[in-house]
């Protein structure tokens, strides 16, 4: 979180709307729902959607691993790396 929102966050009241806030990525109006320290838990509608989002990636992934292992179990498959492509990158076929 850039800093001049945290200069902000700490300095509004609970549930008051701030003032408009200019940074890099552009401009934020804060809403301050709650303070908690720092390693205190978080209750779970804070953090509800980031921990969804993890775990649908970690499905995503398993699932495209298993993929991976069965088309490498069914199928043989020889990599062959060449000097480099016309990117300068190493070039590998399948």
């Amino acid at each position: 979180m850039p800093v001049e929102l945290w200069r902000v966050a700490t300095k509004v009241a609970i549930r008051e709307l701030s003032f408009p806030i200019n940074t890099d990525n552009g401009y934020y109006i804060l809403v301050v729902w709650k303070f908690v320290k720092q390693g205190q838990t978080t209750e779970l509608p804070m953090v509800e959607q980031e921990i969804r989002g993890r775990l649908t990636v970690e499905r995503r992934r398993k699932l495209f691993d298993q993929l991976i292992q069965n088309l490498r179990a069914k199928h043989a498959i020889e990599v062959f790396v060449n000097s480099t492509s016309d990117s300068g990158k190493p070039k590998i076929e399948e």
